[in-house]
């Protein structure tokens, strides 16, 4: 009962992050100042890169779609019926990737960031960061529990 609550819930997560990315790609506003840094804001919303942006943002919502897909699939529908070693090992990569989110670049996202003092870097440390650990642990907890 706990892991179905568990893959539930990433699943919903993926798939609300997915259509907030939808949205922003079909030029919607709300959500992207504490969304997009300030020193890259000017560039997110230039003409020149539009289409770019654009197509970065469709990758990441279709990503997110893949990967609610994955762990729903694999997880929910197929347990049991399909080869679990493969798709427990891209559990494994899709987990990673959002406690390497967590941790950060040391830089500009994560909990080591040496910013802070615009709307992006507290949305960082107060959203993102738990929101990427919890999925991240929690899809690791899915690949574990029995």
């Amino acid at each position: 009962m706990f892991k179905t609550i568990l893959i539930i819930t990433v699943v919903t997560l993926f798939l609300v992050i997915a259509l907030l990315h939808f949205y922003w790609a079909l030029g919607g506003k709300w959500g992207v100042e504490g969304a997009i840094p300030e020193q890259f804001r000017t560039s997110y919303f230039s003409l020149e890169n539009h289409f770019k942006v654009q197509l970065s943002t469709i990758i990441v919502a279709m990503g997110l779609c893949v990967f609610a897909s994955i762990i729903g699939t694999h997880y929910l529908i197929d347990e049991g019926r399909v080869e679990a070693g493969y798709t427990t090992y891209i559990s494994w990569g899709i987990a990673a990737i959002f406690i390497i989110r967590a941790i950060g670049d040391f830089n500009y996202v994560g909990m080591f960031k040496k910013y802070t003092d615009d709307k992006f870097y507290r949305n960082d440390t107060r959203i993102y960061v738990p929101l990427c650990l919890f999925i991240g642990i929690a899809i690791l907890a899915i690949t574990i529990i029995e």
